[in-house]
């Protein structure tokens, strides 16, 4: 008899001298109708069998799909975590076989050998897996990650820059480097929309930056924001010089990737607490909640819910007048003059 499953799809499946089949319809009649017109001969005539699904041959069918449709950062994500799934589980294990007990094991030897939060990500990355093998394979098994618990993790201290450690860093770059430092400090931007940035998604004749992120489910949101006077007058120059499409590159015209080693690098030769670029928005965010309100805060760090404003609490930033009320001011940006601004991440 068919059943219903969890998306609203009746399966139907017919048992014919060992052999199981089974499909899925759109309501129970059609189900029934398939199972009732299921002859011994016309299974005969299929030569071609379907292929097996196995959770290697289901994991690589995912990383495809997030690799098309999500930033790289999360890619690289969750093949990191499909690998280390495969430090236990055997790949041609068909998914129906992973049941908890087995995938609890699993997580049980990432943790021992990389920590509680690399087995919490690699519980999300396959209860996220077989979410979508439901939608895309029908696959009918029990989610082995959905009942299990989070391991607990301690909180790590956000790196959070003080201004005048990152006006140290600011003056210890070279030119380029200054700018792009100057380009997350004054626009709260996240890492990868520094990186991505290209000169159609700046409009220097009105002073607007177009930013993109990517959101749950894929696609990516562009908001447009006003530049600060000097970060426009900045730009401006620097467009002058331009070597590629992309605002911020290599010397071969390159975007970046990745800028990690070099921030950390920039901060041991000053002798400053390393910072990386989200630091960097961090700490616009607590100057920003000084002199503006939480919409004005929620509007500058482009967040679709002010509830997560809220939550952030350090990572707001404001709209126009209040980012020229923080960054229009002619401060001297030594050490010694600077106010020293370090909210602890909430």
């Amino acid at each position: 008899m068919p059943y219903k499953m969890k998306n609203g799809k009746w399966r139907a499946q017919r048992m014919i001298d060992g052999q199981r089949r089974s499909k899925l319809f759109d309501s129970k009649r059609d189900a029934t109708s398939w199972e009732v017109v299921q002859q011994k001969e016309d299974w005969i005539q299929v030569e071609i069998p379907a292929e097996i699904l196995t959770v290697f041959s289901l994991a690589t069918a995912y990383l495809s799909h997030a690799k098309d449709n999500f930033v790289r950062k999360t890619f690289e994500r969750k093949r990191l975590a499909m690998r280390r799934l495969f430090q236990t589980i055997h790949p041609e294990l068909a998914p129906e076989a992973l049941k908890k007990p087995m995938f609890l094991n699993a997580m049980k030897n990432v943790k021992a050998e990389f920590g509680s939060g690399a087995a919490n990500t690699l519980r999300k990355e396959v209860s996220a897996m077989w979410v979508w093998a439901v939608d895309v394979y029908d696959l009918d098994g029990i989610n082995p990650a959905s009942s299990i618990k989070k391991y607990v993790v301690d909180e790590k201290p956000a790196e959070v820059p003080t201004e005048a450690d990152f006006w140290t860093v600011h003056a210890a770059a070279k030119p380029d480097d200054q700018l792009m430092l100057l380009f997350y400090f004054h626009t709260a931007a996240r890492k990868d929309e520094g990186f991505r940035l290209r000169w159609n998604d700046v409009d220097l004749e009105r002073g607007l930056v177009q930013l993109g992120t990517r959101k749950k489910g894929g696609g990516m949101k562009f908001d447009w924001l006003p530049l600060t006077n000097e970060l426009h007058e900045k730009l401006k120059a620097h467009k002058k010089q331009a070597k590629s499409v992309y605002v911020f590159c290599r010397e071969n015209g390159q975007p970046y990737t990745s800028r990690g080693k070099y921030m950390r690098r920039i901060c041991e030769r000053v002798n400053v607490k390393p910072f990386g670029f989200h630091g960097i928005r961090h700490l616009t965010a607590s100057l920003l909640i000084a002199s503006s309100d939480l919409e004005e805060t929620r509007d500058s760090l482009r967040h679709r819910n002010v509830e997560t404003t809220n939550r952030y609490i350090h990572k707001i930033c404001g709209k126009t007048s209040a980012l020229n009320r923080v960054f229009d001011k002619k401060e001297d940006h030594s050490a010694d003059t600077l106010r020293s601004i370090n909210m602890k991440q909430g």
